[in-house]
């Protein structure tokens, strides 16, 4: 068990030293480290989870750490950085306790931006974060044959003619290794119920623990899926990631840029979402040259920092 202790008699007398924090309220953080199931420590033992009151002593604490590693660069306990430079200095990374969004239409690149996410988190990340992927659409084998792809960079097109040359089977063989040694577990289709995902993650998180949640095509978006996934992420303090199709009516209309109002029940994930992105590639609906290889994340809501827009450089299937 780890403890908070702050003064709360003398802490407002305390003034910042140049520009550095106060070091008197540094000693009054949350203990940032994990315990044994991989949950962040607060100082009553509830943090993240809803159903347990905390102090306002304790808060005080987790918000204050996470305002020391924003100042020092650093990520706070929780939170994970995609691997995409410019969408984590706009949001941050994946922060813990959010439910984030990603909606597009098809040949928008949904899946290669899970699959590469997935590849970056775990094979640029010091940590190895524990992943589990639900995957509503694609086979565990198939999401394993996309990050062999993608991590090998050897283009999806060879998939059905089996043409490779030497270097992609060195590449294949150097990304194979990386794979195996993840650590990401993948459930197929057969978990389209709410309640097999709560109760895998929670077995998971008891066990080897769990940083990250992946959920591709939220198709069962209900209103109490959606509730009960940001629940669940409050919970467990990790970050769980919706990929869900837009709507068809985006489609009939002129410009083709997403809005919100594009995702199923829109209105339950404003209510729920922290996060909302959406992806974008004019080149689908436009054969001008100098709109090709770019798809555009929009960030349309973000509960806690800015919104706008990150370019990704899209090229032969990969981001």
């Amino acid at each position: 068990m780890h403890y908070v202790i702050l003064d709360t008699e003398t802490a407002g007398l305390y003034t910042v030293n140049g520009d550095k924090p106060p070091q008197t309220l540094r000693n009054c953080y949350v203990d940032n480290s994990k315990d044994e199931k991989g949950s962040l420590q607060s100082g009553d033992g509830c943090m993240g989870n809803t159903s347990c009151s905390q102090s306002i002593q304790a808060l005080v604490g987790e918000a204050y750490y996470g305002l020391e590693c924003l100042y020092e660069g650093k990520i706070p306990q929780g939170s994970i950085l995609t691997g995409f430079t410019d969408l984590d200095v706009l949001i941050g990374g994946l922060h813990s306790g959010d439910l984030i969004v990603v909606g597009a239409r098809p040949c928008m690149g949904k899946t290669a931006l899970a699959v590469k996410m997935i590849c970056n988190i775990e094979f640029r990340n010091h940590d190895k974060p524990h992943v589990a992927i639900f995957s509503l659409e694609m086979s565990a084998k198939q999401w394993v044959t996309r990050m062999l792809f993608t991590e090998a960079k050897v283009t999806m097109n060879k998939l059905n003619t089996g043409k490779f040359t030497s270097t992609d089977w060195k590449n294949f063989s150097r990304a194979s290794k990386l794979i195996a040694e993840a650590n990401v577990q993948i459930y197929g289709n057969s978990y389209t119920n709410i309640n097999r995902i709560i109760d895998q993650c929670q077995i998971l998180n008891e066990g080897s623990g769990l940083d990250l949640v992946v959920i591709d095509n939220g198709a069962m978006m209900l209103e109490e899926v959606s509730a009960a996934l940001k629940a669940l992420a409050e919970e467990l303090s990790l970050p769980i990631v919706v990929y869900s199709q837009l709507s068809r009516c985006l489609e009939d209309r002129q410009d083709k840029m997403p809005i919100l109002s594009d995702i199923p029940f829109f209105p339950t994930l404003e209510k729920y979402a922290d996060v909302v992105m959406f992806l974008y590639r004019h080149e689908v609906y436009s054969q001008k040259p100098c709109h090709t290889g770019v798809v555009q994340m929009i960030i349309a809501k973000n509960r806690n920092g800015a919104v706008g827009t990150v370019p990704l450089t899209f090229d032969d299937g990969y981001l």
